[in-house]
């Protein structure tokens, strides 16, 4: 069972206040002398006050009342000029000095009340008896002892309390630390996650805009131009491979169907080589364009280029050519009637 110190000194004087008022009324019927009486009536009267005192919250009444305590036992310890015994009330002084304050107290309290029981020994003129007097001394010694026990448990516990507070105080200084840290790291985090978003925004808008001039350079590799209104040319530059072939193929698709053209001229000039598959790929153009019910004109076979064709074996079938694209723009108007003559004597030879 634990007890506080207030808890204890509250306890304490109500025991005084609810022990005084029979012992008063059996040392009344016993001595039959309101003199006798008095002290006990005044020590439960004072001590009802201190204890309403300090349940109240004033701090002092302990110590006012083993002062008072202390001065009425010496008082009347001196008044008593007949008795030349020991008065076990005298202990009463240190023992409630024990109770409600420290080991000074406590010596000081036991000397007082001794030196009144001197003095009343000394005017009586009698001799004393020790033995009352020594158990005297060993009860005050005790409480002595007692106390400076009590007193250093007492600073034990609020050093270990103190410890206590201390850890705890470090403890929540390195909880804030650590809240702070990881505020920090978290307001880094969320900081780089912005940029990191920021980065990967950038770094789609540049795509897209490296998307966009790849498709534009990829329109500009394979133009378009409009010579009339049912009339375009493709002039090609560079090396032809697959991609650029499949490009190029859905490049004149979308422009015969969007020009509403009926002749496509395939200008050949600026392509450094044509092997087998670049010519079967011009070939299915070719095809593909034909399906659409266009005509395609083939201009700037080089002669290096014709020798490579022929020695590949690769035939180019009726489409039409041409030197150059001047040629091909003068014998424009007349490819109608070429291939319509070209069909009729295939039918004649059928």
């Amino acid at each position: 069972m634990y007890l506080s110190q207030r808890q204890s000194i509250l306890s304490y004087l109500l025991f005084l206040c609810l022990i005084g008022l029979p012992i008063s009324v059996v040392q009344y019927f016993e001595a039959a002398d309101l003199f006798v009486l008095m002290p006990y009536l005044i020590g439960f009267g004072f001590g009802l006050v201190v204890l309403v005192s300090y349940w109240l919250g004033w701090n002092h009444a302990p110590r006012v009342m083993v002062i008072a305590v202390t001065g009425l036992v010496s008082l009347f310890t001196l008044m008593q000029t007949t008795d030349p015994r020991l008065d076990i009330a005298l202990l009463l002084p240190p023992i409630l000095a024990l109770v409600c304050s420290d080991v000074r107290w406590v010596i000081a309290t036991g000397i007082i009340t001794l030196l009144a029981f001197v003095a009343r020994i000394v005017i009586i003129g009698l001799v004393p008896n020790f033995t009352p007097l020594t158990f005297y001394l060993i009860v005050v010694i005790g409480i002595v002892l007692a106390s400076i026990v009590q007193g250093t448990s007492n600073h034990q516990v609020e050093m270990a309390l103190k410890r206590a507070e201390d850890a705890a105080q470090a403890l929540a200084d390195m909880n804030l630390d650590l809240e702070k840290q990881v505020r920090e790291r978290t307001a880094e985090l969320e900081q780089r996650t912005q940029e990191q978003a920021h980065l990967m925004d950038e770094q789609a808008h540049l795509l897209d805009e490296l998307q966009r001039q790849h498709e534009h350079i990829r329109s500009l590799s394979v133009p378009v131009i409009p010579i009339s209104a049912k009339t375009i040319v493709m002039p090609l530059i560079g090396t032809l491979d697959q991609e650029r072939i499949a490009f190029l193929r859905e490049r004149a698709l979308s422009a015969l169907n969007d020009q509403k053209a009926r002749q496509m001229i395939l200008d050949v000039t600026g392509v450094a080589m044509i092997d087998s598959e670049v010519a079967q790929g011009i070939l299915s153009v070719v095809r593909a364009a034909r399906l659409m019910g266009a005509e395609v004109i083939l201009v700037g076979i080089r002669p290096e280029v014709a020798e490579t064709i022929v020695g590949l074996g690769v035939s180019l079938g009726e489409l039409p050519t041409y030197r150059d694209l001047a040629d091909a723009l003068q014998g424009a108007t007349s490819l109608p009637e070429l291939v319509y003559s070209q069909a009729t004597n295939a039918l004649h030879l059928n």
